[in-house]
Order: structure tokens, then sequence, then C-alpha cells
């Protein structure tokens, strides 16, 4: 099973390795609050919140003294890097993730080995898994007598083009964020998720792309340059929200084909899968 620390600068550090290793570690441990209000008998659950996660982790650090001094100094220049940057790391753990900083270190010779107990600080209590989707632009265009009918207009056309159909999943017990990455060149590129409209009213030039994200509500086009522009008002607006989660199971995907575009489903546990 994989096991490993990357940093926000992109440091990794496999932690079931010959120096470093994970002796004892808790991420199987986490906690539902539950928001409720008093009745005579009992009480009524109205939701449920989760708070941030604190995971201790003991790693032995192996090797000859020398070596022990490289890798504990090199691993906590990582911590301190996320720290310093405010940009979380992540804890891979199997197929899932965590973005997390370490607060908290302390670090003790016990021969062979120096132990190192450190504290994982998760700000979003969640594990995740990728689930990505790729779509190709088409060649050909389909037969004009292809169309979406919808009860309310739009600024542009959405029947003439559409040439393509898919399915994607949530495996998750819950509703998953995602993101689109729309790539130029494309004008007024869509696609639509279960009667949802995801799309922009702009023009993508060829070598760059949009990054549509529902957890932070942004969307941002991303310059051959590397330059980033907020393109937040140019979102298309239907009587649905582009940011709506994606509720668990399978989902059809309609989009023209005149571009390509990426789909990811951030699947969410509360605990990575045991395996």
């Amino acid at each position: 099973m994989i096991l490993k620390y990357i940093s926000s600068n992109g440091q990794e550090f496999d932690l079931k390795a010959a120096d470093i290793r994970a002796r004892s570690a808790n991420f199987h441990d986490y906690q539902w609050t539950p928001q409720i209000k008093q009745l005579q008998f009992g009480d009524r659950v109205y939701r449920f919140d989760k708070e941030a996660l604190y995971y201790t982790v003991l790693l032995d650090i192996r090797g000859g003294i020398e070596h022990r001094k490289e890798t504990l100094n090199a691993l906590h220049a990582a911590f301190d890097a996320d720290v310093y940057a405010l940009e979380p790391g992540r804890i891979v753990h199997g197929d899932y993730y965590i973005h997390c900083f370490i607060n908290f270190s302390s670090t003790y010779a016990n021969n062979p080995f120096t132990n190192n107990e450190i504290t994982i600080y998760c700000p979003y209590p969640f594990w995740i898994r990728e689930h990505t989707y790729e779509f190709l632009p088409k060649e050909e265009l389909p037969d004009a007598n292809a169309f979406l009918d919808y009860d309310y207009d739009f600024s542009y056309d959405y029947e003439s083009d559409l040439t393509g159909q898919a399915y994607v999943i949530n495996p998750g017990a819950g509703a998953a964020n995602y993101k689109t990455y729309f790539f130029g060149p494309a004008v007024n590129p869509y696609m639509v998720i279960d009667g949802n409209t995801i799309g922009l009213n702009t023009t993508i030039e060829t070598g760059e792309y949009v990054v549509i994200d529902s957890r932070n509500h942004t969307v941002i086009r991303v310059a051959n340059n590397g330059r980033q522009t907020n393109l937040y008002n140019q979102r298309v607006k239907t009587n649905k929200s582009i940011f709506d989660k994606i509720a668990p199971g399978e989902h059809s995907i309609v989009y023209p084909g005149t571009f390509g575009f990426n789909f990811v489903i951030y699947e969410e546990r509360s605990e990575p899968k045991w395996s």
C-alpha cells in the first residue's frame, strides 16, 4: 500500500521506505458532530458538521546517524515550506489523499532509530480520490436533428452542435465536488450533466484553458504564459448553479465535441479505504 507525504512545493517522501517508516498512525479515526434541537424526548438532528482533523503519526528514521540527520532536515524543511507558504501538502494513503499541514513535531533518539512524532492538521476533513474523464474534440458533426430541449433560453444555441453523450460516475456515498477543464480553441464552451449546463460565454484561445472549480466557486482562465484571469462573470447562468455538487451514482453528460475538456470528480470519504 502507498503511504507518502507530498509537500506543497512537490517534494515526495515515502513513509514506508527503508529510511523513513511510519510505525503507527490513526488515519481511520474520524467524527461527525450532530447539530440538534432538543425535544421533550430526545433530539432532532438537523445536520452533521465535521471539524478539521488531527492525526498523530510516529515515524522511525533509520540508517546511520548522519543519514538520519539529513533525512530529518529534508523532511522538516518540506513541512515548514507548507506553513510559510500557507499551502497544504498531502498525505497519500493508497488511492486517496488528504490536504494537510504538519504543525507539531517531537524528535528523540531510540537506538538504532530516531523517532519523530508528528501531528498532521487537515483543515478540510475529507480523504479524496480523483476520477478523471477525458473528452476529445470530435472530427465530424452529428446529424443536424440531434438536439437538446430546454424550457428556458440561452444566449447562444445549444441545439445545433450537440455531438457527444457519455456517462460519469460518482462512486462515493455523498455528493462530490468537481473541476471542469475547458481547452482552447473553443467558443462559448459548455457541457451538460443531468440537465445542468456548465459553460462559459467567452472564447478560449489555442493553448489556453479554463478551470471551473465547484468547491471554491471559481472560474479561472490560464493563458499560454501562465497568467490567470477571473472569468466568474462569464459563467453560464441558468436556474441551476454551475457549482452544484455531483450526486452519487451514474450521470449522463452531453457535449458539442468541437473542443476538448476534462471532467474530474472528487470522491470524498471520512477515512481512506481499508486495503
